[in-house]
């Protein structure tokens, strides 16, 4: 007898704040829509982290296992993708590919732990403290959150769904999941309007889409990673260079206005033969690292998973020169930008990263979660980033769906300046403090 495959949807977001389950929580100045779907459990809670277990030799090999999936994941796309403009969410995709590492068993699950770099062990002993890195907010003096990273999981099960009663808990506990009961089957309308709904509250309104997903869809899994941050405590812009300056598009033509001018960061720019590189803070700490081809390269020949991979290990810049006894500064200016996706990248996990059985409607195990055959019919992924004289701040959605400053007082040494100019098509990662790789893209044209 023919066996019948039902779909299952694993939806990955990338959003302002954390989604709780009778109401979410979000920052300051939003109120969310309300959602009808019921909610069967909220996540444990994360403990709190002291710097040394940040710092411990596990986390970090996790932390380069990260990076080097976000830099296999930015290339592949970068070769579909290599005359637009485009931004991604790894540390999103790696997240919503770990919950579904623990829906899946035998030969699915492996091929997503060989995707992902990691062992199942080391993925559920530093999920905790990658989730509590990647949730924090600062509050200025009246209150109001200035500035916030937050990430969180969840689980959206079709109520007619034969499903393991045994992942939840697991789910709760090492990865921090929400779940909700929604009516895909009978209730097609409303369960599609709840998440669209969800995806809205938790970007604040910046990814504002209607989803379809069919009667046949049996669950979602949902990461969700929001990031805001200003340039400087008092949100303060950033002042423009008085002068025009001329950008180099990827197809020849040169654009002029006027770029952002950064605070300058301890150090100089790090040169490789084929590309140069530094990079910009926020007030709280995270990086824009431009990567920007030298005279007589392209972006192309720079933008390689092996460069992407290396940048991010990159902390030795220079800063002092004691022969010299001289002390370096260096700013980057900059163009505004503001970039998105909004693709299919399910053949991207599939010829690049080596995942096949999640696709196989015969061959995906995913009996940790559903005890009926499921598997994964598309993977859609939506980003949005925006860098202006204000800070950033970014927004994605990927559906899985199966259907030092220098201390005070005077020295012996001289203070030297530099400009890091970013006038040509360019790379660029967004990390936190830690280098995790949040964002990453390219910027071809203005």
């Amino acid at each position: 007898m023919k066996k019948i495959f039902r779909t299952l949807a694993v939806f990955i977001a990338l959003t302002l704040t954390l989604t709780a389950c009778a109401c979410s929580v979000y920052g300051d100045g939003y109120t969310d829509q309300e959602i009808s779907s019921t909610c069967l459990s909220t996540p444990a809670t994360v403990e709190s982290f002291s710097y040394s277990e940040y710092r411990s030799d596990d986390f970090v090999a996790f932390n380069q296992k990260l990076n080097e999936f976000s830099a296999k994941f930015t290339h592949a796309i970068y070769e579909n993708e290599q005359n637009s403009n485009f931004v991604v969410s790894p540390v999103s995709v790696f997240s919503a590919m770990a919950i579904a590492v623990e829906c899946a068993s035998g030969q699915t699950r492996q091929e997503l732990l060989d995707a992902l770099g990691v062992d199942y062990d080391t993925l559920c002993r530093n999920f905790d403290l990658l989730y509590s890195r990647l949730n924090k907010s600062k509050k200025d003096d009246k209150g109001k959150i200035s500035s916030e990273l937050t990430f969180s999981n969840s689980v959206w099960l079709d109520k007619h769904i034969l499903y393991n009663p045994d992942i939840l808990p697991k789910l709760e506990q090492t990865f921090y999941a929400y779940s909700y009961w929604a009516d895909f089957k009978y209730d097609n309308q409303v369960a599609n309007q709840d998440v669209s709904t969800f995806i809205k509250n938790a970007t604040k309104g910046i990814i504002d889409a209607e989803y379809d997903f069919s009667p046949e869809t049996l669950a979602l899994l949902i990461n969700t990673l929001y990031l805001k941050d200003n340039w400087d405590i008092d949100g303060n812009d950033l002042p423009f260079t008085p002068d025009e300056k001329t950008f180099l598009q990827n197809d020849g033509v040169r654009v002029t206005e006027k770029f952002l001018r950064a605070y300058y960061n301890y150090g100089r720019a790090y040169h490789e033969d084929t590309f140069s590189f530094f990079f910009t803070t926020t007030d709280n700490g995270y990086k824009i690292k431009f990567v920007v081809p030298k005279d007589g390269y392209s972006l192309p020949q720079v933008w390689t998973e092996q460069n992407i991979a290396k940048i991010n290990l990159i902390s030795n810049f220079n800063p002092v020169d004691n022969q010299k006894m001289e002390r370096y500064y260096t700013r980057c200016l900059f163009p505004e930008f503001e970039v998105e996706f909004d693709e299919d990248i399910k053949k991207v996990l599939k010829e690049k990263l080596g995942i096949s059985n999640l696709f196989n409607s015969y061959a995906c195990d995913f009996s940790n979660l559903a005890i009926e055959p499921i598997y994964c019919s598309k993977v859609l992924h939506t980003a949005k980033l925006k860098v202006d004289k204000k800070g950033i701040e970014g927004a994605a959605v990927t559906i899985f769906g199966m259907d030092g400053a220098a201390g005070p007082g005077e020295d012996p040494y001289t203070n030297k300046y530099f400009d890091f100019l970013v006038d040509r098509a360019f790379g660029f990662i967004v990390t936190d403090s830690y280098d995790i790789p949040l964002f990453s893209g390219v910027i071809n044209s203005l």
